[in-house]
């Protein structure tokens, strides 16, 4: 999928898209764990290397939550608690993430498992409201 990174991004300051959860998501890199500040937007996850870049900097990661599907991970192999993945139906692609707490894990996987088929809806209402309007006007 084509998209336009910097047009993403600006969506993440625009008070017109709520955000459904924000907070600490830490992610497997390189065999690491990076601690990142995370915000969903419909179904966008935009990542910040901290909470006080939002709105300053660009998010240093962008995943479109289209196509995909979480799955928890064993803690013992990913050497982190509240480890989940989410994987990219198309490409195969992991990433993989942990939470702070089983409160937060529960609220990362229960939001982002429903962020596309929400998105859905939302476009689905918006387009029928033109449809709506445009009918109105002739």
């Amino acid at each position: 999928m084509l998209v336009n990174g910097r047009a993403l991004a600006q969506l993440c300051i625009d008070e017109s898209y709520e955000a459904k959860l924000s907070g600490t998501l830490f992610l497997l890199q390189d065999g690491r764990w990076r601690s990142l500040h995370g915000i969903l937007k419909a179904n966008l996850l935009f990542l910040f290397n901290q909470p006080e870049d939002v709105g300053i900097e660009a998010p240093c990661i962008i995943l479109i939550l289209e196509d995909c599907y979480m799955e928890l991970c064993d803690d013992n192999v990913t050497k982190r608690s509240y480890s989940f993945e989410v994987i990219l139906k198309t490409t195969g692609r992991k990433f993989t993430f942990a939470a702070d707490n089983f409160k937060a894990l529960e609220q990362w996987i229960s939001s982002l498992t429903v962020a596309s088929l929400e998105y859905i809806t939302i476009t689905k209402q918006s387009f029928l409201e033109q449809i709506s309007n445009s009918d109105k006007k002739t």
